[in-house]
């Protein structure tokens, strides 16, 4: 009774972590999207924090390529970004493909 106990427990554990693992993922962020995140936290917040809700701050360009084209949520060649596995973030986008977006501008000079 005592071991089926504890691997009930145990298994209740990892049920309550599993899931904060997907809300937080292991993925870090680029160095250039960290210095667009340390001002737009201050000048956007609500962009930021839009981001930070989206699909894109929780999935790196590696994933997304392992899903069908419809299924991705990004619309990148895999050699578009430095680095497949950091998240999708503004630098990932904004200063890679700033044609498709309307709001990019040269701002850090």
């Amino acid at each position: 009774m005592n071991k089926k106990l504890i691997k009930l427990f145990g298994f209740l554990i990892l049920l309550f972590f599993l899931p904060l693992n997907k809300a937080f993922p292991q993925s870090s962020l680029s160095t250039e999207t960290q210095v667009c995140l340390s001002c737009h936290k201050i000048v956007t917040p609500g962009i930021v924090e839009d981001w930070k809700k989206s699909l894109h701050s929780q999935i790196t360009l590696k994933e997304a390529l392992k899903k069908d084209t419809l299924s991705r949520k990004v619309n990148l060649g895999s050699n578009s970004i430095k680095n497949e596995n950091t998240v999708i973030g503004c630098a990932e986008c904004h200063t890679i493909n700033p044609e498709f977006h309307k709001d990019t501008f040269d701002h850090n000079g």
